[in-house]
């Protein structure tokens, strides 16, 4: 099954807005077992909406457009679907008094212009939004599914989940659907990871892996095709197998498992707390650590001791040390991370320092260059020196998971 993605703004045809929920419905839709086959990034024109609609349908099982849903006049994806599919425009009177309600529930009057959120194309489905007040929509044209859904990414991934796959579940032919597995790994090269299980790319004609490298780490795509479900769980079982026994403790996860995910709950099940030093990562491993439900349960603080003074003022960092060594340096990543581990009086304490760029670099510490330490109770401060490439935003997420990474080892005992 081929799918489709339409994403509508001329915002995101401009240099300064990323378009990122087709990342977000490519990947679970390819945990799904389906194929994208196209993408496209249309302006705020509807003509423009109707031409590319009308494309994807001729070509696409599953067409999935994001953006154009709000209550403005260049809010066109409702009529440029409906005239593209020869549908009329039907005002919801239900789908009104739900809009109504969520501006009441946030203390405000609906403007009169959200009653054009109501417009549904004939006989279309109704996407619930249980967030915001664009409801989304999905209608089936020519054996082809398509799913309207807001731009707003908390939002559409909100209603992908609940309200678009189980649609397209119902479409998903078993015996001709793509499965895909992946297992997460961390600290090692995309080279080295070939390397080591290239021989098991044969396995079967029916089982393929790829890799995919990011800056999160190297991910271990297994996808399987035209294979019965029992054979093709066996299959991938024993791939799953073989390919863990030889990466081991280079994966920390797998499908959707994030680092940070898997560290909050090591520390929980460990009944361990957290504290955080961070200069370079500027609190980004913090904000990850964070976004993660119920970690007020284990991380007890992030301190962002951004400048030499705050350094000194905020973890007693000495002065001396930072002229000895410079506020790059092992020396004051470990005395970061065991400062902050004894003023919160936590098990964990990490410190990170580095210079992520792109200004900034010398020859003996180039840009990319990061420390990473950690301080654990009863036991020797350890630190390591890395040299990250990319820019500025690679160096920092490179930085924040190799820390996250390195946490996760010190909980399972891995050196």
């Amino acid at each position: 099954m081929w799918a489709e993605l339409i994403a509508v703004g001329s915002e995101l045809l401009s240099w300064d807005k990323a378009e990122t929920n087709s990342l977000y419905i490519s990947k679970q839709l390819n945990l799904l077992g389906i194929n994208v086959r196209f993408k496209s990034i249309v302006g705020d024109a509807e003509s423009d909406i109707e031409a590319v609609l009308k494309a994807a349908v001729s070509r696409s099982q599953v067409v999935i457009i994001t953006g154009g849903l709000g209550p403005t006049e260049d809010d066109l994806t409702r009529k440029a679907v409906a005239k593209a599919l020869k549908r009329g425009l039907v005002l919801k009177e239900e789908l009104i008094e739900k809009i109504k309600k969520r501006f009441e529930s946030m203390g405000k009057a609906m403007p009169k212009n959200n009653e054009r959120q109501a417009l549904m194309p004939n006989k279309a489905v109704v996407i619930d939004n249980p967030i915001g007040t664009a409801p989304g929509f999905a209608i089936e044209h020519d054996k082809v599914l398509i799913i309207c859904l807001p731009g707003v990414p908390a939002e559409m991934q909100r209603m992908f989940e609940e309200g678009a796959v189980p649609l397209i579940k119902k479409r998903i032919d078993v015996s001709e659907a793509v499965r895909l597995w992946i297992i997460r790994t961390c600290g090692i090269a995309e080279a080295k990871v070939d390397e080591l299980i290239g021989d098991l790319y044969a396995a079967d004609k029916n089982i393929r892996i790829g890799l995919a490298a990011g800056e999160k780490g190297v991910d271990v795509r297994i996808t399987s095709s035209k294979a019965s479900e029992i054979e093709t769980s066996r299959l991938s079982a024993e791939l799953e197998e073989k390919i863990t026994a030889i990466l081991k403790d280079y994966i920390y996860g797998f499908d959707n498992e994030e680092m940070e995910e898997i560290v909050v709950r090591l520390l929980m099940e460990k009944g361990a707390k957290l504290a955080v030093a961070e200069s370079c990562t500027g609190g980004l491993i913090s904000k990850r650590l964070t976004d993660v439900s119920g970690s007020s349960a284990c991380f007890d603080r992030g301190i962002v001791s951004y400048s030499n003074e705050a350094k000194i003022q905020m973890l007693k960092i000495s002065n001396d040390l930072i002229k000895a060594y410079g506020a790059v340096s092992s020396q004051v990543a470990m005395a970061m991370a065991e400062s902050v581990r004894r003023i919160s009086n936590t098990e964990l304490g990490i410190g990170v320092t580095g210079i992520a760029g792109p200004t900034g670099g010398t020859p003996e510490k180039p840009v990319g260059l990061v420390y990473i330490a950690i301080s654990e109770k009863g036991k020797e401060t350890r630190c390591k020196g890395y040299n990250f490439a990319g820019n500025r935003g690679m160096i920092r997420m490179k930085a924040s998971q190799f820390a996250l990474n390195i946490i996760r080892r010190a909980l399972l005992n891995i050196q």
